[in-house]
């Protein structure tokens, strides 16, 4: 018996991989065709994946003359001829491509197999890692952020013409789940009718001004819309939540609402990974994040300003992997208070880069006569301006100043 039957090799395609280079070498701007579809690493043969890089660094400097000469020059000077083949090798590939038109087909093909080669990695790699990991959490939220990944890479297609993309601002527009109100009037016509898919919302407050409850009055309003939402609570235990919407909604009513909680993890990572995984499993339409100061971010020897930024940075690209707002409480600095003025973007604290990243920032101001204000101090793409509101404080709820009550139902 052959000891080596069982030996199975890595999904491939010679054949395209060859139909590829070949392509590129008789039509090179064919490069800018195929660039968001495959790179020099999804080429399983490593000659291969050698003379595309060769071929892609000649086009990038203006090279006009690219044939099979420029080419072995620039193997040559890399010292890298011999171990794609020789000019030979080369020639055998231009004498086989059928058609440099057919090169997306080719670039397709490749990709796939090296899609494939990808998800046997990721999967030996991951097996490997659970012999040896001692946080399970970690382990898998790693293992979803890196699926998601490959779900996503690699997905460039066809540029879009501007009518494709008016059909598809008109088919957003027609969409009523597309925008989901906030539960105040005011706020929601400064918004546009309220967040939007893919929107990253920063809800900034001083300590005690009522940044949670507010947050948790917006998952409540999309709750009773029958859209599943999550509360990642990291300052509040998960009953000091439910006691809170207690106050204002009997518990047989609460019991019935799609909203899930998490008050157990803390690193950006693992939040991550439980936004998916919830995304996923719950079909999850807005998620709140309480609160971002809290976060542990992965390098916790880098600078805490460069901390905050990458966590504040992760969850706007979250917001636009699964097009759901994620509204995001963060405290502000003490300055605004201490010069009896109302907030401003540069006094949330310790980064810059969370008015950069965040499309909305909404930020909760408590008067000296006692009353509330919620500042649009940013809208991408819509107006700012300022909504009087009153904020009960024994029941957590906000409401216009010319509503009698809040109910959430709109």
């Amino acid at each position: 018996m052959n000891q080596y039957a069982d030996i199975r090799l890595p999904p491939q395609n010679l054949d395209a991989e060859r139909g590829v280079i070949g392509s590129v070498l008789l039509m090179p701007e064919a490069i800018d065709e195929i660039s968001s579809l495959i790179g020099p690493d999804d080429f399983y043969s490593d000659p291969h994946r050698k003379l595309y890089q060769s071929i892609g660094t000649l086009y990038r400097r203006g090279v006009r003359g690219i044939d099979a000469v420029t080419v072995c020059e620039e193997l040559c000077q890399r010292g890298e001829l011999t171990e794609v083949g020789g000019p030979a090798y080369i020639g055998e590939i231009l004498d086989n491509v059928p058609h440099a038109a057919h090169v997306r087909y080719y670039a397709r093909l490749v990709r796939e197999k090296s899609r494939l080669r990808n998800v046997i990695y990721l999967c030996q790699e991951t097996l490997q890692q659970a012999y040896v990991s001692s946080d399970s959490d970690e382990l898998i939220a790693d293992l979803d952020s890196r699926t998601m990944r490959l779900r996503h890479d690699g997905t460039g297609g066809d540029l879009s013409t501007l009518k494709d993309a008016i059909d598809d601002l008109e088919a957003y527009e027609h969409n009523p789940g597309a925008v989901g109100k906030t539960g105040l009037t005011e706020l929601d016509r400064l918004l546009s009718g309220g967040f939007r898919e893919a929107q990253s919302i920063v809800l900034a407050a001083r300590p005690g001004a009522g940044k949670s409850a507010l947050g948790c009055q917006f998952i409540r309003t999309a709750a009773e819309r029958d859209e599943p939402a999550l509360i990642i609570s990291l300052e509040m235990l998960k009953r000091e939540i439910a006691g809170r919407y207690a106050q204002t909604i009997d518990r047989e009513t609460l019991r019935g609402l799609p909203v899930y909680l998490d008050d157990s993890t803390v690193s950006a990572s693992k939040i991550s990974g439980r936004i998916r995984y919830a995304h996923r499993r719950y079909g999850i339409r807005i998620v709140l994040v309480d609160y971002l100061q809290l976060i542990e971010p992965e390098d916790k020897k880098s600078h805490r300003e460069r901390q905050v930024a990458e966590v504040s940075r992760a969850m706007k690209l979250l917001a636009r992997e699964l097009r759901i707002p994620i509204v995001i409480c963060c405290q502000l600095n003490r300055q605004s208070a201490n010069e009896k003025r109302k907030p401003r973007l540069s006094d949330m604290r310790e980064s810059g880069a969370i008015e950069q990243d965040a499309d909305v920032v909404l930020m909760l101001h408590e008067t000296e006569e006692g009353d509330s204000e919620i500042l649009v101090g940013k809208n991408r793409g819509g107006a700012c301006g300022l909504v009087k509101v009153i904020f009960d404080k024994p029941t957590f709820t906000f409401r216009g100043v010319d509503e009698n009550h809040w109910t959430g139902k709109l």
